[in-house]
């Protein structure tokens, strides 16, 4: 059966809407005058200030809604802004941010009986004058909601779920049934609204003002010159009127004069939003990313605008809103990067001179007038991705396409844990560092050293910094005291009776801290010298070629305690305590080329226990970890193959037992000890640094944020409380590292939409198809680059002529009318540093929508389906199969084939290639010397979008049929069997098998569900049916499924209630999501953990909006309830409160055992499965 876990590893970072103003703060207050910014990214409210370097985020508030609209009105009984939005189920609320809570004052519902959603979006605007709230949100219809009735009066203790008044719901009938955009007049005696609406002649404007019911407004109907307008702006008090905006123009209308139009000599991108600097002054941005200003020439007296000008200010993301902070400008992004821009060169002197060109230039153009201070990162929107193993250690990493247009771009996104830079210094040859305590060097076992030294050391020296503050100083040559500069040293530290160990190839000397006088030195016989070293607060362990010596540390002493004759090298020892600062019982050795584990006593050095690894290992690093919450491991690496052997310790007898391996990195790895948040942790230090700890008893690996790490150590002190030194290749950097693992994120820039990926392990490659765009010239039939984008810097290009671009004449016949066109490329990236190596250019009007890495024979291809998209075609009646090979860093084109469609989708399929092509599911094979040839062929779709595949089992995605399940057989002529369907209406957008038997989909009301096949039937007719098992509405449109992990997943660390492989999901707003199949036992528990926390008084619902309505599973015709899906992102906010307090509300769940009976289950039990599913994100 299918129970699943649908947790967020990233919220949504695409920014749909925002508003500007006073919400943490009254607009009188002295101390802060400028405003605040909230945007709406996904389900969640961010809040952000101003301050001297960028935005602070000042709050982030999930909703259980999806936000339609936003818009804000001014109280002045406050002096502060309030919020009113509206949901996709058209739930209207107005909030206050109060004491770092929302608080709900006011709640209401936009319904009308049988009313029909309209065409666009819904649109709500605020008319602040006369205290209305206008919602078109229906056809033919605008609600008119007061805001003169009192809202629920602020408490003093209010809550998130406090009190809140009901909102009317009256509605007005329109006889408009197409409205693009309408506004709220400002000026008018009377509430005035003006439409911009689609009639049969063209885009038309009416006015109205609102009684009781809708008469004639100021300005007479008009018929705009343009059917492309779609943005009004209505202007203020000061000036009557508004403008009316489309893609190159900009119109200005009033009630008394006749308009006055400006044409703006752009490219037809459509204006996507605006902002209102002052009554004159507006920014306008297009669908292109570029800003412009728009300054109006206006009469006093007469409050008409007499001229405008327009000027372009330059190019950013693309944006979605504009957000004016009088300091900065925001603008905020769904489809790249939000960015916070300052204007440079924008004057009052710049806008007197504008001023006086409007009547002979209303156009100029310019250079850029901003500087770029902040950009914010986002992954949306996410059309594909692929999740690879690149480094081969058991950790996927994924990839993404995300953004359009410029702001296209590939993402690279690896679950690891972080480390925040704080200094770096460059110091050549630098090869271990160490941290010491000279002035306050006592060890009693119950505190931390607290570090005032940095020591480094080098092949041919060692050298010393004294911490002061922030700042790094190095040792004046009197202040060395008798330490050994002039050799490379294998340790120092700190050891028993305020002492410093320093460890050479040719002594180890005891030294008095602070003034570093020497009280005792030990020497290795004539001729030899120190191999390897390790050594804790009073112990050294020492090798000498095959010898090892064992020394012990006193006040004013070295005593060498014990020695061995091994026989064998010794390639890596430990003795590490089982105490922090204690004396340690045992220790670690590891003898090559015999590779061999022992484990000696102390201080004999006899064998406790000796195991055997294969004698293709060689042992390069060995580490005892005696306390991992409760359990002993010991961790040894090998530097053949950057591979770490780890086993469990028997503490009775010294045995190792439970062997397992992983791979950590190509290079040999390094294992050092430290603490951090008091607790022990082994930093593998390697070219992928890994942290590994225990959670949840298990040893966990969490990447590092940071390139190749030679050597590590703890710093801590004042300044460096809890940091790491990081020694990279001539470089030392002092960090903090994070607490919690969490996403890291790598941008690499297209300047282009990628629209599909596929990874080519065979050429360490990946290949990605994107969309630029160029401007056609109709004089010579030619195409030219706008953009400096990925596929037109690549070093090998294939680009296509002019006559292979264009084609027959009848194709630039096609082309005359349009100023910009599409071009599709294939681009082969290489797999380590995301360098672009090669662009293949494909036809004119072709496009390219799936790609896959196929291999038969031993010969890897990239097979590219395409489609031939024609101005006067629906859907594409042509397309093409093309097989690329890269040779010798070339290329090929090898094989190509035409298909009757558009070939949606690709998969590898039995050593087959299947695809689906329009409303046909083929297959094909490449036959080395023919090419292309097809094998199999299944009918019955409308349109087929998607494909995966299991075994002999291949899923449909259908555009309106849902999912159909098919059978492979190799002996029937058509090669597919229809097993089983889903008869339900569903229009699809994404796919993925959970097992053999239970499939999970995501549709375009933004619900997964998941299916089920139905064998506990008799009936063939029921056998055909899929049925569906649980529904759940996420929220967001899903457009790519695929199985994978974002840590280190590997089946023995997997516990058992976890039935399978996660899915890693991406959404259009950035969002990246698990679903993770559970047993029905373990989804019995966490349902009932759910409900217990959602009707505690620990959950807060913005809006007074119920988790139940917000995960209904909602589309136009069905509403059903949330089932079988447990919502992650609630349940592990338990592990954010009190544990004494959760422990409390979630103990004695009783669920049913397997017998029938009852179960008790205990809150540990609930926290421990919990903190599992956390743990895969």
């Amino acid at each position: 059966m299918a129970w699943n876990y649908v947790v967020t590893a990233h919220r949504s970072t695409a920014v749909s809407m925002g508003l500007t103003g006073y919400f943490t703060h009254s607009k009188q207050d002295s101390n802060c005058t400028l405003p605040d910014l909230v945007v709406v990214k996904g389900r969640s409210l961010s809040f952000y200030q101003l301050v001297s370097n960028g935005l602070k985020l000042y709050l982030d508030v999930p909703v259980f809604a999806k936000f339609i609209c936003l818009e804000s009105y001014h109280l002045s009984t406050t002096g502060k802004d309030v919020l009113c939005f509206l949901t996709s189920w058209n739930l209207i609320r107005i909030v206050e941010l109060n004491d770092d809570k929302l608080i709900t004052r006011a709640h209401g519902c936009i319904d009308v009986m049988g009313g029909q959603p309209t065409m666009h979006a819904a649109i709500m605007r605020i008319d602040q004058e006369h205290g209305i709230i206008g919602v078109m949100a229906f056809t033919g219809y605008l609600h008119k909601i007061s805001l003169n009735a009192p809202l629920a009066q602020k408490k003093k203790n209010d809550t998130a779920n406090s009190t809140s008044s009901s909102l009317d719901n009256n509605y007005i009938k329109i006889s408009e049934l197409t409205v693009v955009d309408f506004v709220f007049l400002k000026g008018y005696s009377c509430a005035t609204i003006a439409v911009l609406t689609q009639a049969v002649e063209g885009r038309q404007i009416v006015t109205y003002e609102l009684n009781e019911s809708l008469s004639q407004g100021p300005i007479p109907s008009t018929l705009t010159s343009d059917s492309e307008a779609h943005l009004l702006i209505p202007l203020t008090d000061s000036i009557q009127g508004l403008l009316v905006v489309g893609p190159t123009f900009v119109n200005y209308h009033n009630s008394t004069s006749a308009a006055v139009k400006n044409t703006i000599p752009k490219l037809r991108e459509a204006f996507s939003c605006y902002v209102e600097i002052d009554s004159c002054r507006f920014i306008l941005g297009d669908d292109r990313g570029q800003i412009y200003m728009l300054l109006l020439n206006y009469d006093n007296s007469s409050r008409i605008v007499k001229g405008m000008h327009i000027e372009c200010l330059g190019v950013t993301c693309i944006p979605s809103f504009l957000g004016y902070l009088r300091e900065a400008l925001y603008v905020g992004s769904k489809l790249g990067d939000p960015q916070l821009i300052k204007f440079t060169e924008f004057s009052t002197s710049m806008v007197v001179s504008m001023e006086t060109e409007i009547a002979n230039n209303p156009v100029v153009k310019s250079e850029r007038y901003f500087e770029v201070l902040e950009s914010l990162p986002n992954l949306g929107p996410i059309v594909d991705m692929q999740v690879v193993d690149l480094e081969k250690h058991g950790q996927g990493q994924l990839i993404t396409c995300s953004g359009y247009r410029t702001d296209g771009s590939l993402r690279i996104v690896r679950n690891g844990i972080g480390i925040e830079s704080k200094a770096t210094i460059d110091l050549p040859g630098i090869v271990s560092v160490w941290t010491l305590s000279l002035h306050k060097s006592v060890l009693d076992g119950t505190t931390q050293l607290e570090h005032d030294t940095i020591v480094y050391t080098s092949v041919y020296n060692t050298c010393f910094f004294r911490l002061v503050g922030f700042d790094m100083e190095e040792f004046e040559e009197t202040e060395m005291g008798d330490l050994e500069c002039n050799s490379q040293s294998l340790l120092i530290s700190n050891v028993i009776h305020g002492q410093i160990i320093q460890v050479t190839s040719t002594s180890v000397r005891l030294l008095k801290a602070p003034n570093l006088s020497l009280l005792s030195q030990w020497q290795p016989p004539s001729g030899l010298q120190i191999d390897k070293v390790a050594g804790n607060t009073s112990q050294l362990l020492i090798s000498v070629k095959t010898h090892l010596i064992y020394i012990v540390i006193s006040d004013g002493n070295l005593q060498s305690s014990a020695e061995r004759e091994l026989h064998h090298e010794i390639s890596c020892l430990d003795i590490s305590p089982i105490q922090p600062f204690g004396e340690a019982n045992v220790c670690a050795i590891c003898l090559w080329p015999i590779a061999t584990i022992n484990i000696l006593s102390l201080p004999n050095l006899s064998d406790i226990s000796v195991t055997q690894i294969s004698k293709h290992k060689n042992p390069g690093s060995v580490q005892l970890c005696w306390d991992m919450e409760g359990i002993q491991y010991l961790l040894c690496t090998m530097d053949n193959d950057g591979s770490l052997l780890y086993y469990q310790i028997d503490p009775s007898c010294g045995a190792l037992f439970g062997e397992k391996n992983i791979v950590l990195g190509k290079d040999p790895v390094r294992l050092i000890q430290f603490f951090s948040h008091g607790k022990s942790n082994i930093f593998a230090c390697s070219d992928k640094p890994t942290i590994i700890y225990s959670n949840n008893r298990k040893l966990t690996f969490s990447d590092v944020d940071q390139p190749k790490v030679i050597c590590m150590a703890s710093l801590n002190n004042e300044c460096y409380p809890e940091h790491l030194i990081l020694v990279h290749y001539n470089q030392l950097e002092i960090g903090k590292i994070d607490k919690i693992q969490k996403l890291h994120i790598r941008k690499i820039p297209l300047m282009e939409t990628p629209y599909r990926i596929a990874h080519q392990e065979a050429t360490k490659t990946l290949g990605v198809i994107t969309c630029r765009y160029g401007l056609f010239d109709m004089e010579t039939s030619t195409v030219t680059d706008t953009t400096r984008s990925a596929s037109v810097r690549a070093p090998m290009r294939h680009k296509l002529t002019p006559e292979e671009r264009v084609g027959d004449k009848s194709m630039a016949n096609m082309l005359e009318h349009q100023d910009e066109v599409e071009i599709h490329s294939l681009l082969i990236l290489d797999q380590q540093n995301f360098d672009v190596l090669i662009s293949y250019e494909l036809n004119q009007q072709e496009s390219a929508v799936s790609i896959i890495s196929y291999i038969i024979k031993n010969v890897a291809y990239y097979i590219v389906g395409t489609a031939i998209v024609l101005p006067f075609q629906e859907e594409p009646s042509n397309g093409r199969l093309l097989a690329f090979q890269m040779n010798n860093g070339r290329l090929e084109l090898l094989y190509k084939i035409d298909v009757p469609g558009a070939v949606y989708s690709l998969r590898v399929f039995n050593d087959l290639i299947l695809c689906s092509i329009n409303a046909t599911i083929a297959l094909y094979t490449i036959d080395l010397d023919n090419g292309f040839k097809q094998v199999g062929v299944h009918n019955g779709s409308v349109l087929s979008l998607m494909l995966k595949t299991k075994g002999d089992f291949v899923i449909v995605g259908d555009l309106m049929k849902s999912i159909t399940l098919l059978n492979y057989q190799r002996d029937r002529p058509d090669a597919f069997v229809e097993i089983a369907q889903d008869f339900d209406c569903k229009w699809m957008l994404s796919l993925e098998f959970i097992d053999d038997d239970s499939f999970l989909g995501c549709e375009n009301f933004c619900n997964l569900f998941t299916l089920i096949k139905n064998p506990d039937v008799s009936s063939e007719a029921e056998q055909s049916r899929l049925v569906q098992f649980g529904q759940f509405y996420l929220g967001e449109s899903v457009n790519v499924f695929t199985h994978g992990s974002l840590v280190m997943d590997t089946a023995e660390n997997r516990p058992d209630f976890i039935q399978g492989k996660s899915i890693i999901f991406g959404g259009v707003s950035g969002s990246v999501g698990l679903v993770i199949p559970i047993s029905e036992e373990a989804y019995n528990i966490l349902i009932a953990a759910q409900t217990k926390f959602l009707e505690s008084e620990f959950t807060k619902s913005v809006g007074n909006i119920e988790h139940f309505d917000w995960r209904t599973y909602r589309n136009l015709h069905v509403k059903k309830p949330p089932q079988n899906f447990i919502d992650g992102d609630v349940v592990e906010v338990l592990l954010e409160f009190p544990r004494s307090d959760m422990t409390n509300l979630i103990s004695d769940i009783e669920i049913k055992d397997q017998k029938g009976g009852i179960r008790v289950v205990g809150s540990e039990e609930v926290f421990r499965i919990i903190e599992e599913l956390a743990r895969l994100h």
